[in-house]
């Protein structure tokens, strides 16, 4: 859904973050963004993972593809001298603002203030970091208050059955008052 149907779609309410992060401009940029970095995490080195599920029973294999000449973990859907070895969990691969600009839409910031990081390294940042917000004229560093609930993420994984996890406190704005308000 591009931001123009989003909006039409919301009829004049409030877009939280989370809803912007669903947009087809962000998912380009994110794409882009995941990409530039080689499909790996920058933290941890590793690519997203895929299942194989035992039909026969409900578990499912988590795995990476990874390449048997450089041991750099590659994307799941790239063939060659790769070989699958099983991961310990489901990994999966996010883009993490560095900053946030008051006003700005998710995919309106430069690439460098974007990076690749797997699902358990961003929930690590967000536990024990905060992300800095900026005035619109990007001058000012401003004072906005995490969301104690979610620690600034967004979403609870664990509560992914319920509304995809988005935190019910901050509405998945990451942040107790808005970055976008339009």
């Amino acid at each position: 859904m591009t931001l123009e149907e989003l909006i039409s779609k919301n009829q004049g309410e409030h877009i939280s973050y989370a809803q912007y992060l669903t947009a087809d401009e962000w998912l380009a940029k994110r794409n882009a963004v995941i990409e530039r970095d080689n499909y790996i995490c920058i933290s941890c080195k590793r690519g997203s993972t895929f299942y194989i599920k035992n039909w026969a029973s409900p578990i499912k294999y988590h795995l990476w593809n990874v390449n048997n000449s450089t041991g750099e973990h590659a994307p799941w859907h790239i063939k060659g001298d790769n070989k699958l070895i099983p991961a310990d969990k489901h990994y999966h691969l996010e883009v993490h603002h560095r900053r946030y600009i008051l006003n700005r839409l998710p995919w309106e910031y430069p690439n460098d203030d974007l990076i690749t990081l797997c699902n358990h390294c961003h929930t690590e940042f967000h536990q024990n970091n905060k992300v800095p917000v900026y005035s619109e004229d990007e001058l000012t560093k401003l004072d906005y208050e995490v969301c104690d609930r979610c620690n600034g993420y967004g979403y609870l994984p664990e509560h992914k059955h319920v509304q995809n996890g988005i935190c019910f406190k901050c509405q998945g704005e990451r942040y107790l008052t808005p970055l976008i308000e339009r």
